[in-house]
């Protein structure tokens, strides 16, 4: 799988939100909090953690998912988790 550079992982991670919460791609920011801007709850939270999983190829542990309160965390996370 070729590098990703975080601007390519922002938009996969914009992507996956967009599926997982059925919000407009166009409506998601860096800084938009997954659960008070973004409208999820704990099983879009898994379900979205699940898919990153496997559209990055990596496991985020349980206690890992806690950290990703917004976009940015989460782009954070896989730019330096990732391979």
């Amino acid at each position: 799988m070729p590098e990703l550079q975080n601007s390519e992982i922002l938009e996969e991670v914009k992507d996956a939100l967009s599926e997982h919460l059925g919000v407009d791609k166009a409506e998601i920011k860096e800084d938009s909090k997954l659960v008070d801007d973004l409208g999820a709850d704990s099983l879009d939270l898994v379900e979205l953690t699940m898919d990153l999983e496997e559209k990055f190829d990596m496991k985020i542990p349980d206690e890992d998912v806690s950290k990703l309160v917004d976009v940015k965390s989460i782009v954070d996370y896989v730019t330096s988790h990732k391979g």
